[in-house]
């Protein structure tokens, strides 16, 4: 019988042993899966301080192009700024005559292709 009783309270501390690290596995996994939620969470508020910042940036493109396009016409007069607007100014003609020249090479590379299939 003393083995018999050995063999029981050893299987008695054994059930002991794993019901204590069930609940230890389950605390934990409900630790982890309380931090994913709060990580996702987190998330989802950073990403709409994103599309808040975004909308907050456009409505600045769009103030700064107001107060530019009212320089342009004579409406607009600060100095601070219309070193800006000048800046701009000059940029966008830079621009344009880039835009022409890459225009013409692009012509002039397409009247050479068609002079060479007419060969």
């Amino acid at each position: 019988m003393a083995l018999k009783d050995t063999f029981d309270d050893i299987g008695d501390r054994a059930g002991e042993v794993f019901e204590s690290i069930g609940e230890v596995a389950s605390g934990a996994f409900d630790t982890i899966s309380a931090a994913a939620s709060d990580t996702i969470e987190v998330q989802k508020r950073k990403s709409r301080i994103n599309s808040a910042r975004k909308i907050v940036e456009a409505d600045y493109v769009k103030i700064g192009k107001v107060i530019y396009d009212r320089f342009v016409e004579g409406q607009f007069s600060d100095e601070e700024l219309a070193c800006l607007f000048n800046e701009i100014s000059e940029s966008k003609v830079k621009i344009r005559d880039l835009e022409t020249e890459i225009d013409f090479i692009k012509s002039k590379k397409n009247r050479s292709q068609d002079e060479v299939k007419t060969e």
